[in-house]
C-alpha cells in the first residue's frame, strides 16, 4: 500500500487543527488539483521544486531556498525586485519526503491583499515517477473556504497553476517510451481470462455480479465486461477495455458504464504496482479524488476486487469488496 495518503492525511489535520484554534473557518473539501507530465527523470523533477534553479523555471525571476521542516522558500517575480521586501512570497516549509513529497503554506506578498484570504490554504507536491525519463507531478491546493473573497482567490489559482504547469511541461516535454509489445504487457491479466461470479451481503439483500475477462483485436486489448444484480433486477452494468495507453506507455484501464443517466466513458485507471503473487493496484487518473481499486490475486479459483474512493484529505476509505470465484465450466 502506498504511504501517501497516510503523509497527506497528517498534514491537512494538522494545519486544520490549527485553523480551529485560531477561531478561522474550518476549510471546505474542494481541493485544488493540477498534475503534468514531464519529460523528466524523478531526480530532475525533484529539483524543479526543492532548488532554486528549479523555482525559477516555475516562473519566479529570483528564488531562495532553505529546505528543512520549518524552513521557507522565498521567491519574487521582479528581476529588479529584492529577496526580503514586501514583494516577497514566502513559502513556509510544513514537510517533505525526497524525491516524492513537499508540503508548503504562503504568505502573500503586499501588492496581493487580495489572496491574504488563500494563506490559510497549503499546497502538496507529489511526484510519481512514470518510468527512467517521465515523472507525474501533481500539485494540489486544500483547506479552502467560502465567500466572495475565497472564490476569487481559487479562481486566480486555477488560472496560476495551470499556467505554471504548463510552463513546465513546455520546458520538459514528455519523451515517447520506446513501443512496447501489447501482448507481452497484458500478460499479467491471463490469470483472470475467463468467466466469474462473486456475491455480497448488502443488509439482507444478496448482490451478485458477474466479470467476464476475453482478449479481443487480436490480443492487444482485454475486454471485461461485468454487470450486478439484485433480486434478478440488473442494477449496474459496465465494460472495462484494458491495453496500453500510445500516450504514456502504461497499462491502462478504460471504464464505460452501460447503465445509469450517462452511460458512456466514466474513469480511466493506470497499473501502478503489481505484486509479486500477481496482484494488482490501479488508480484513477484525472480525478481531484482518484479511486484505487486492488485486485486479485487468483489463489485456488478465486480473486477479490477491493474499491476505494478518497476523502478530502486523500485519505483512503473502503468502497466496495467483492470475491469472484471462476464458473464452473
Amino acid at each position: 500500500m502506498s504511504r501517501t495518503p497516510r503523509i497527506t492525511m497528517i498534514l491537512v489535520a494538522i494545519p486544520a487543527l490549527l485553523a480551529v484554534a485560531r477561531g478561522e473557518p474550518v476549510p471546505d473539501d474542494r481541493p485544488l488539483r493540477h498534475e503534468v507530465v514531464l519529460g523528466a527523470t524523478l531526480d530532475e523533477a525533484w529539483a524543479i521544486v526543492a532548488t532554486a534553479e528549479g523555482w525559477k523555471a516555475l516562473g519566479v525571476a529570483q528564488a531562495e531556498v532553505d529546505l528543512r521542516p520549518g524552513g521557507t522558500i522565498r521567491t519574487h517575480y521582479s528581476p529588479a525586485g529584492k529577496i526580503g521586501d514586501p514583494d516577497t512570497i514566502t513559502h513556509h516549509v510544513l514537510a517533505y519526503e525526497p524525491k516524492s513529497m513537499l508540503a508548503l503554506r504562503f504568505t502573500a506578498p503586499a501588492n496581493a491583499a487580495k489572496l491574504k484570504v488563500a494563506e490559510a490554504t497549503w499546497t502538496v507536491y507529489r511526484l510519481e515517477p512514470l518510468d527512467a525519463r517521465r515523472t507525474r507531478l501533481i500539485c494540489t491546493m486544500l483547506g479552502w473556504g467560502e465567500g466572495p473573497e475565497w472564490e476569487a482567490a481559487r479562481q486566480f489559482f486555477e488560472r496560476g497553476n495551470a499556467w505554471t504547469l504548463e510552463r513546465l511541461r513546455k520546458r520538459f516535454p514528455p519523451r515517447v517510451p520506446a513501443p512496447a509489445d501489447p501482448r507481452a504487457a497484458l500478460a499479467a491479466l491471463d490469470p483472470y481470462l475467463g468467466d466469474w461470479i462473486g456475491e455480497r451481503d448488502l443488509g439482507g439483500a444478496r448482490q451478485v455480479s458477474t466479470r467476464s475477462f476475453r482478449r479481443i483485436l487480436g490480443g492487444t486489448f482485454v475486454e471485461a465486461a461485468t454487470d450486478s444484480r439484485i433480486g434478478g433486477d440488473l442494477v449496474f452494468e459496465a465494460r472495462m477495455t484494458y491495453g496500453l495507453d500510445p500516450g504514456t506507455g502504461r497499462l491502462a484501464c478504460w471504464f464505460f458504464e452501460n447503465s445509469g443517466e450517462t452511460p458512456g466513458l466514466h474513469q480511466r485507471f493506470e497499473l501502478r504496482e503489481t505484486g509479486k503473487d500477481g496482484s494488482q493496484v490501479w488508480e484513477e487518473v484525472g480525478s481531484e479524488r482518484p479511486m484505487r481499486v486492488e485486485m486479485g490475486p487468483v489463489k485456488d479459483g478465486t480473486f477479490a476486487v477491493r474499491a476505494f474512493t478518497r476523502d478530502a484529505a486523500g485519505a483512503l476509505e473502503p468502497f466496495s469488496d467483492t470475491t469472484y470465484r471462476r464458473k464452473a465450466r
